[in-house]
């Protein structure tokens, strides 16, 4: 029973471990100008859209609006930011993706995302993604010699990058 208690104990201390490097962490590079063009090109047309939705919800236009908190939430995944703190620190300087610089606090950027109805999310991805596979469909690009001859052995061929 105690090593029981011990190895949980451990995986506790290592989890709060890997949390307080991940928050000492210093932010990653700014996304890519030619990856924020994209997203902005791709997702921001269909968050605008649902303006209609956000206001149908009954909720006011703020200064985190539905367009900001898109951003931001995509921000905080695709860089992977370790903390919401260090995410509103580069909102209010330099601003992120398609949201110009906004002086806002800690305390209301977690009201806002713990009030912020997850639903205009779902409308948001469920949109994009259609959107991506049609574009990824229409791209073209020349295979390598290793898939050119894969794809001539195999009825079917899968690639991943881990």
């Amino acid at each position: 029973m105690t090593e029981e208690k011990k190895s949980r104990k451990n995986n506790v201390t290592h989890t709060r471990a890997i949390q307080r490097d991940r928050s000492r962490q210093p932010l990653r590079e700014p996304i890519a100008e030619e990856i924020g063009k994209l997203l902005e090109q791709v997702v921001s047309p269909i968050v605008y859209s649902q303006i209609a939705s956000y206001r149908a919800m009954g909720l006011r236009q703020r200064i985190l609006t539905l367009p900001v908190m898109v951003a931001f939430v995509l921000s905080l995944v695709w860089r992977q930011v370790g903390s919401v703190t260090d995410a509103i620190r580069e909102l209010n300087k330099r601003g992120i993706l398609w949201a110009q610089p906004t002086v806002v606090s800690q305390q209301a950027v977690s009201e806002r995302l713990r009030t912020f109805p997850a639903e205009l999310f779902y409308k948001i991805l469920q949109e994009v993604i259609p959107l991506m596979q049609q574009r990824w469909s229409e791209r073209t690009r020349p295979l390598s010699e290793a898939m050119q001859w894969a794809q001539s052995q195999f009825s079917g061929v899968w690639i991943l990058d881990g």
